[in-house]
């Protein structure tokens, strides 16, 4: 009797099943199948202020060692990142992630400590998000994102006007939808906002892409929006692409709280989903992206 003979059959991710395939294919073939900005040999191309902030980084390690972190991340990357999404670092509570992937687990389990058990994204969407949902045992409800090719507001707004007593997490691209690139105007934001402002819903915004689609600061249109209305507000983002970091897997699960004693509390809470997960994450990237 073999120990593992009851373990069941694990499903291939179709991302890097496909990209294993293009490896397997030879040197001839281009692995367009995950998200690189590719350079003239089809390696991850590396922006020349992040090669000097890495050399500046490792020169600081030969001085100061590697020292256990901050569950919560290196302050100046918290506070740089903060101020990029936000525009400031007032009430909002932060955590530095592994990646983008691990802001999401953060904010879907902080959810589930807010009491949300269901999650509702539009579909075409990144395939992880399902995983993700699946993986932190919350049910997923999924609405159309196009209709005749454009992206629509319709279905997600008539699945928020019949639940009138549950809070639900509203799981949403904030641009460069992955995988259509049709993403939302701030029309179509500011219609959302307006339908879920008084609800009790909240809001989980994935930015992947920030200042890779319309701009630094427009493409976060969608933030200050839902600021505004007063929804509440939760952001995963990610280093990966805008840094062209990422195999140093750095990311941040941010909420916007309404006092800083609710900041802190959040914070709390962060610090011990950090813990059960894997304690604090990884800071040479974080440390790059602050330089």
């Amino acid at each position: 009797m073999n120990f593992f003979s009851t373990l069941p059959r694990a499903d291939r991710d179709p991302i890097f099943a496909v990209a294993a395939e293009a490896k397997a294919a030879g040197p001839d073939i281009l692995n367009g199948s995950i998200g690189i900005i590719p350079g003239e040999a089809a390696q991850p191309f590396v922006l020349e202020s992040v090669r000097k902030a890495a050399k500046e980084w490792f020169a600081m390690t030969e001085r100061d060692g590697f020292s256990y972190p901050s569950l919560l991340g290196v302050p100046a990357f918290r506070s740089s990142v903060t101020r990029l999404i936000f525009g400031d670092s007032e009430g909002i509570a932060s955590a530095a992630a592994t990646g983008g992937t691990g802001a999401l687990s953060l904010n879907l389990e902080l959810l589930k400590l807010l009491g949300v058990r269901r999650i509702v994204t539009p579909v075409p969407s990144w395939p992880n998000h399902r995983q993700l949902i699946a993986g932190h045992d919350l049910e997923l409800e999924e609405v159309s994102y196009l209709h005749d090719n454009k992206p629509v507001i319709e279905p997600l707004l008539n699945f928020i006007a019949g639940c009138k007593t549950e809070s639900l997490g509203i799981l949403l691209q904030a641009s460069g939808h992955n995988p259509t690139g049709k993403s939302w105007s701030d029309d179509q934001w500011c219609a959302i906002a307006s339908a879920l402002k008084g609800t009790k819903h909240a809001v989980l915004l994935d930015i992947a892409y920030q200042g890779l689609c319309r701009g630094v600061s427009e493409d976060v249109s969608a933030v200050k929006i839902f600021r505004e209305a007063g929804v509440p507000l939760f952001v995963s983002w990610s280093a990966s692409k805008n840094h062209t970091i990422y195999a140093l897997r750095t990311g941040i699960a941010c909420a916007v709280a309404p006092t800083k004693e609710v900041q802190a509390e959040i914070e709390a809470h962060y610090m011990i989903l950090l813990r059960q997960m894997h304690s604090a994450a990884p800071t040479s990237g974080q440390s790059i992206v602050a330089l």
